[in-house]
């Protein structure tokens, strides 16, 4: 045979059997926030009246009814829409099969680096998540107050770290921020090194394998009460499921895909359907920049206003833990010299966190107001001795200027954007606010005042599940997206009959022992480039692929198509010059060098 041509294959033998023919569509968006966390989710029923460019930001619905939920605001207030992103593990490995979190037995999915960065992600044949998916949906997403071995997340942090009991107890390890481990910013570097002291402790006593897990961890139980309040809704598997995931503009493809394994991770252990969790793999999902996010959510606001992109790669840690932070750091300095106040399970550190979540974090920070109340602010603690050069009184002290210097990091960080896009000739007429901070009065305030000399208008609408509704509204209309590059190179691994293309020249000639025709194995066709423009909606050009086999095989018959991802040119210069490498050194022809 001198020539093989494959045979054409009917379309008809290309679709999928799996794939339901409901027309019925549910969208669920996952913002994964360094403070708090949110999901948001529309349903299309495939009525011929619907239109999916036409819906708007009342037709999206926010899950809310977390457990511990000790928000104190109206039925109506955004807040109930958000959960901490915070976890405490218990000092107990066997925690997990207790509550169907992963089993710490699984193979490493993420290869080992250095802590406390997240390394890459690569496969594992062996990996026993590939089985797990259908546990998730028989556990309950609410916890126990009373045990000490479990698991703590999102309200249920707050809930319990308000007891005096658990700072006694040493077995409570807390854990915030941990989406940082993702960003390997030179300002998140400090924020890093303090959570590796703790992932440490948990890796030597094998409660986490790797830092991945704490996200996993988070997230299965995020997607456990999502998926519960969804069934509760009356949405079933009858309907077919969208996933969006926010990222972070400035985040890495290496970070996009941890975050991207982690979630699979979670969503095949909270039982949702459509995850192929030993390749970290989910079935029409969706990522979209947290900055395109908002956009979106902006334009279903006002339908008057256009969203220009000027920069992305500016920011800091001002947010809402950040005030957090320096609240808990101030009032710890001014009890530090106060060790009578301890006694049996009350201690310093109990006594500042029940001040933090019963004063601070729910009712005060959110409503108060630097600019129309004056002067000091008092708190609660009971048995503290009048001091007047402390500014003690008996039983409370005063804290002035509650956080004011992070406010002049944000003005900062704005002030710097809107400069930016003024020398490009930008107008500014709004400033959107999102996050759960963008509520604070006082930010809003500060704000206003701050730019006034450099915004024509100090309008600041403001909205907390800003990124998670306008991720649904952006999924919706993906063709109305931005153009974009390609971050990374996407290849198919091919076997291509020899002399096909002049690039096989370079490579070495093998002959199929089936069908004795020479080929070049193990080439790649890179069908996406590094920088490549493409349009919002882009699809792979249409490829043939053959395989040979025995006529008579004694072994299942599987044909893969293996896609390879290259981070930077670089990384495909390193493939080609390593001589041992899987892939032909004639790949540097295919890559286009």
């Amino acid at each position: 045979m001198d020539n093989l041509v494959p045979e054409h294959v009917p379309d008809h033998l290309l679709d999928d059997p799996k794939t339901p023919g409901s027309s019925k569509r549910l969208l669920m968006a996952v913002d994964f926030g360094t403070t708090y966390s949110a999901i948001a989710y529309v349903a299309l029923e495939g009525g011929p009246e619907e239109s999916a460019g036409d819906l708007d930001l009342t037709h999206i619905c926010t899950i809310q009814n977390y457990p511990d939920d000790a928000t104190f605001g109206a039925l109506d207030d955004e807040m109930r829409s958000e959960v901490p992103t915070e976890v405490i593990y218990p000092l107990d490995r066997d925690f997990r099969q207790k509550e169907g979190l992963l089993a710490i037995g699984r193979q490493n999915q993420l290869e080992e680096v250095p802590e406390p960065a997240i390394g890459e992600v690569k496969a594992d044949s062996d990996n026993p998540l590939a089985i797990f998916g259908a546990q998730g949906a028989n556990y309950s997403d609410q916890m126990s107050v009373d045990e000490t071995s479990s698991f703590r997340w999102g309200y249920g942090v707050h809930e319990t770290w308000d007891r005096f009991a658990t700072h006694a107890d040493p077995n409570n390890r807390p854990l915030a921020r941990f989406k940082l481990l993702l960003d390997n910013s030179d300002w998140t570097q400090t924020v890093r090194d303090d959570l590796g002291v703790t992932l440490q402790e948990l890796k030597r006593r094998r409660i986490i394998k790797d830092p991945c897990d704490v996200i996993a961890d988070f997230l299965t139980c995020l997607l456990r009460h999502a998926k519960t309040e969804l069934e509760n809704a009356g949405y079933d598997d009858s309907y077919k499921m969208e996933t969006i995931l926010c990222v972070p503009a400035i985040w890495s493809q290496k970070a996009c895909r941890n975050m991207q394994t982690a979630m699979a991770r979670a969503m095949g252990q909270a039982g949702f359907a459509g995850v192929d969790v030993q390749n970290n793999n989910i079935d029409n999902l969706f990522i979209v920049s947290e900055p395109e996010a908002a956009a979106a959510f902006v334009l279903a606001t006002s339908r008057d206003i256009t969203v220009t992109c000027v920069s992305l790669r500016t920011g800091g840690l001002y947010g809402s833990s950040y005030i957090n932070e320096s609240f808990r750091e101030l009032l710890r300095r001014r009890l530090a010299d106060e060790a009578y106040l301890e006694s049996d399970d009350r201690t310093i550190d109990g006594i500042i966190e029940r001040i933090m979540f019963d004063k601070f974090e729910y009712r005060l920070k959110r409503v108060f107001d630097c600019y129309s109340i004056k002067g000091t602010k008092k708190f609660d603690v009971p048995g503290l001795r009048p001091d007047p050069a402390k500014g003690f009184d008996r039983g409370s002290l005063k804290i002035p200027e509650l956080f004011l210097a992070r406010m002049k990091g944000i003005g900062s960080i704005m002030e710097e954007q809107i400069t930016n896009a003024l020398k490009k000739d930008t107008k500014i007429n709004k400033v959107l606010l999102i996050g759960g901070f963008a509520g604070s009065v006082s930010l809003q305030r500060y704000l206003s005042n701050h730019l006034k000399s450099i915004c024509e208008e100090k309008k600041c609408p403001s909205s907390v599940t800003a990124v998670a509704r306008g991720a649904v509204l952006r999924a919706l209309n993906k063709e109305r997206g931005p153009r974009g590059y390609a971050r990374s190179s996407y290849g198919i691994l091919r076997t291509e009959i020899w002399k096909e293309f002049p690039e096989h020249e370079e490579a070495k000639i093998a002959y199929d022992p089936h069908d004795g025709q020479p080929y070049a194995f193990n080439t790649i066709d890179w069908v996406l480039k590094l920088g490549q423009e493409v349009e919002p909606v882009w699809t792979c050009a249409p490829f043939l692929c053959s395989h040979t086999f025995d006529c008579f095989p004694v072994r299942p018959l599987i044909c893969r198509e293996i896609l390879y991802v290259s981070l930077s040119l670089a990384f495909q210069l390193r493939l080609w010059q390593n001589s041992n490498d899987k892939v032909s050194r004639h790949e540097k022809h295919a890559v286009g060098v």
